[in-house]
């Protein structure tokens, strides 16, 4: 299976900042990948401020008014605590969903500002 890749631009009063271009790694994480992918085609992560940013660790979009019934998805973390082979390495720069290592957001993403 081929690697998409998505782009998120960050933008400020009408102002572009600048892109991140994420790969998203539908080997590793099928399941993760698709519930992305649908959302961002749905226009579901469209005008989503910074909420925060913590240096060193994680940079997150805000998901206020994020009561739309699409988004409300759980998924089993495709990850090693669920039996799941994923070589994707966790550090800076890696895209995740958000949850607590068993089941993960289908919805909620964030990217990771470092190493450790």
């Amino acid at each position: 299976m081929n690697d998409s890749t998505a782009v998120i631009e960050f933008a400020m009063d009408n102002t572009q900042l600048g892109s991140v271009v994420i790969r998203l790694y539908e080997g590793e994480a099928p399941e993760t990948v698709a519930s992305f992918i649908r959302m961002a085609k749905a226009g579901l992560y469209d005008g989503r401020q910074i909420r925060r940013i913590v240096p060193d660790f994680v940079l997150q979009p805000s998901y206020t008014h994020f009561d739309d019934s699409r988004c409300d998805v759980e998924l089993v973390a495709e990850c090693a605590l669920n039996g799941f082979v994923n070589r994707v390495p966790f550090e800076k720069g890696t895209v995740a969903m958000s949850g607590d290592g068993k089941i993960a957001s289908g919805s909620e993403f964030y990217i990771v500002l470092s190493d450790e």
